[in-house]
């Protein structure tokens, strides 16, 4: 008689690789339920994603957060070692170097339609508070002229 495969109780473990994991995790499968669908322990699981966490990290991060952050960590060690081997007078250069590649990101931005311009965050929360400050002013004067307590609507009453 031939049984559905569903039905069909398999007692074989499923060695668990990086793209297999990360597949599951990907789908957003629980490491328990990863850990039944390849007749393993939980534990053993949890300590596979534990130790291959970098290899899994970079499959399974949809924000691209991770990514960001080695990027920056190999542009930093790249930049301790290019400046290790230079000397004095080569860093001067470096000076030039980076004009220029301000001026490229510039116009990249440009072209990108992003505003080149840089913005001072103490500047921005300056005229952010005094922003507040005018809203609270208009809402105070607001009520008053509503409750009708004013000089003014005296003024105008008397006329």
């Amino acid at each position: 008689m031939i049984q559905g495969l569903e039905n069909l109780e398999t007692t074989h473990k499923v060695k668990l690789s990086v793209p297999l994991v990360a597949s599951y995790l990907a789908r957003g499968i629980k490491r328990t339920q990863i850990a039944k669908l390849c007749n393993i322990s939980a534990a053993a699981v949890y300590d596979y994603c534990d130790r291959h966490y970098e290899e899994l990290a970079p499959l399974i991060d949809t924000s691209d957060g991770i990514m960001a952050m080695k990027s920056k960590h190999i542009a930093e060690k790249a930049q301790e070692r290019i400046l290790k081997h230079l000397k004095d007078s080569e860093k001067k250069d470096l000076f030039a170097l980076n004009a220029i590649s301000g001026t490229h990101i510039d116009k990249m931005r440009l072209l990108s339609d992003k505003s080149t311009q840089n913005i001072n965050m103490e500047t921005l929360n300056a005229s952010s508070q005094e922003l507040k400050i005018r809203r609270e002013e208009l809402l105070s004067r607001l009520s008053t002229l509503k409750r009708g307590d004013n000089p003014q609507s005296e003024l105008i009453e008397a006329e």
